[in-house]
């Protein structure tokens, strides 16, 4: 007779993303495996984040196969935040993926149409036929900007993409409304939109430090000193221990080497 492993000991700590990575493997595989199934190169390749050192050493081949997997994102800042405890959107969401990937929970792919007499009208993915579904009174409803979801109501997801899952008596028990690819939700989380590029000060004074700047002596400071009305950067000031230099206008950005020139300096003190 085989013997059903013990569940995982928890605690209030189990809600932040290391410790909920390695609970939910242990959870489903009654062991841990995550440092059978990677290499330590590759765990350091996959925690390679800005926030990773907060990533709890028993925690790191959890977290890094999860994320291999996708069924765990950063931010879209590049962050995991490993301190902060996850939302109730975020872990009941992670739950859904892991089950539907390993075959346990099978999502499916639909539109959202206009509600008919109050029920919940989807048309699933590459079918035309439209299908009516009544809501569960315990149902999970999120709506998913970038790689976060928060609570949501079903009847404002018309016209959008959904994933969802229908329970033995037909009806929805969990849904997630995502932005349409091509809309300004969507858009406003793109990687063209929401990102981070950083450079060392030899790095600045490489990009920057010809012509007039070349003059100005040793790097000191970078500010931006004047936006337009978009709140795009139009006057990048450098400042020298021997004066000041501007660099203007478009050449902001590639100058600098960014993506777009909607963006904000932060220094970092080592």
């Amino acid at each position: 007779m085989s013997r059903r492993p013990a569940p995982p000991s928890t605690n209030s700590d189990v809600t932040r993303p290391g410790e909920w990575c390695r609970a939910l493997g242990l959870a489903l595989d009654g062991e841990s495996r995550a440092d059978v199934l990677l290499a330590g190169a590759d765990i350091d390749y996959l925690l390679s984040f800005r926030d990773a050192v907060a990533v709890a050493p028993n925690d790191r081949a959890d977290v890094a196969l999860f994320l291999r997997d996708a069924l765990l994102e950063l931010s879209p800042d590049g962050s995991l935040e490993p301190k902060q405890a996850m939302s109730r959107a975020r872990v009941l969401r992670m739950v859904a993926r892991t089950l539907d990937a390993r075959g346990l929970l099978a999502l499916q792919k639909a539109t959202a149409r206009p509600s008919v007499n109050g029920a919940l009208v989807l048309r699933a993915v590459g079918r035309g036929a439209d299908r009516s579904f009544s809501v569960a009174l315990d149902a999970f409803l999120f709506r998913a900007f970038g790689e976060r979801a928060y609570p949501a109501l079903a009847r404002r997801c018309r016209r959008q993409p959904v994933v969802y899952h229908a329970n033995a008596q037909g009806q929805i028990d969990y849904l997630e409304v995502r932005p349409a690819a091509n809309g300004a939700a969507s858009d406003r989380f793109s990687p063209f939109s929401h990102w981070t590029t950083t450079l060392t000060a030899a790095q600045v004074v490489g990009r920057l430090f010809s012509g007039p700047a070349a003059k100005i002596g040793a790097l000191a400071d970078l500010r931006v000193a004047e936006r337009g009305a978009s709140r795009r950067a139009t006057d990048l000031e450098i400042i020298g221990t021997g004066g000041t230099a501007h660099v203007r206008g478009g050449r902001v950005r590639s100058a600098l080497g960014l993506r777009e020139q909607l963006f904000v300096i932060e220094q970092e003190l080592r």
